[in-house]
């Protein structure tokens, strides 16, 4: 359900291009009764998502990691440019994602649609020819996506939401991932979070710099997090009226990122604020 800290990061493979190897085995040739060797066939062993989509436990949080991600976050909402810095990631006129991410329609419940990979590539990634197939009705992962995504809630906020919640969103991420159609853990939680924009953090290698959680654990610590309510109103007060998840996607997105159009904002703001 989201990354493994920097120091244990393998190449992100939304950059080299290539998926995100499943656990599988290949079998070897066996020879049936009649004495003919049968080909090889693949055998799949995912075994983060059993077979009848029952998701895992969610791992314990560390001890102290809870505190040390909110004084991270504090300090971006402290920091005098971001009001400003979320104005300009909704202007039009400034070339970011902004409203378009979630107003792209159709945007149906359970059922991924075009509308939803062309909204991602928003975020800067994009789905690969077999996965687009692969998703879209008819596709072979679309019923089983759509019986998934059933099982995660639509209007649930992040820091309302059960452990039961969270991990039938974490077996649906997982399946997703392992599923040998590059997806990796950025497009996944991406598409995820344009499904469910209340409940799913977008959490890219950005946010994974920066933030060094533990292994599965970056929703259940944004969750406690979320969980005090002046936080969230200060966050809400940035931009009233859009899931407040997507405006934390975005105060760290105009932070941290180092793509142009935002270290140029940001640059911008430091200046108009200088003496």
């Amino acid at each position: 359900m989201s990354a493994r800290p920097r120091s244990q990061q393998p190449p992100d493979p939304e950059s080299e291009g290539t998926g995100v190897t499943s656990r599988n085995a290949l079998a070897a040739p066996t020879e049936a009764e009649d004495g003919v060797m049968r080909p090889r066939v693949p055998i799949h062993v995912m075994t983060e998502v059993r077979p009848d989509f029952t998701p895992a436990e969610l791992p314990p949080l560390p001890r102290g990691q809870v505190e040390r991600v909110a004084k991270i976050l504090d300090e971006l909402l402290n920091d005098r440019r971001t009001p400003q810095a979320v104005a300009a990631f909704y202007d039009s006129s400034e070339g970011f994602a902004g409203d378009t991410f979630l107003a792209l329609e159709p945007n149906e419940r359970n059922t991924v649609t075009t509308a939803d990979l062309l909204a991602v590539t928003l975020l800067d990634v994009a789905f690969k020819p077999a996965a687009v197939r692969a998703l879209l009705a008819g596709g072979e992962l679309a019923e089983r996506a759509e019986r998934m995504f059933a099982q995660i809630p639509l209007q649930v906020p992040l820091w309302k939401s059960s452990d039961k919640q969270l991990a039938a969103a974490g077996a649906l991420w997982r399946l997703l991932t392992k599923s040998r159609l590059g997806v990796g853990p950025t497009k996944a939680g991406k598409l995820l979070a344009r499904k469910r924009p209340d409940l799913i953090p977008v959490v890219d290698s950005v946010v994974v710099s920066h933030l060094g959680c533990a292994e599965d654990t970056y929703w259940t610590t944004l969750r406690e997090i979320m969980r005090k309510r002046d936080r969230r109103n200060r966050i809400l007060q940035l931009r009233p009226g859009t899931p407040l998840i997507r405006i934390l996607d975005t105060v760290m997105w105009m932070h941290w990122s180092r793509s142009r159009r935002a270290t140029d904002v940001m640059r911008r703001l430091a200046r108009d604020r200088s003496p």
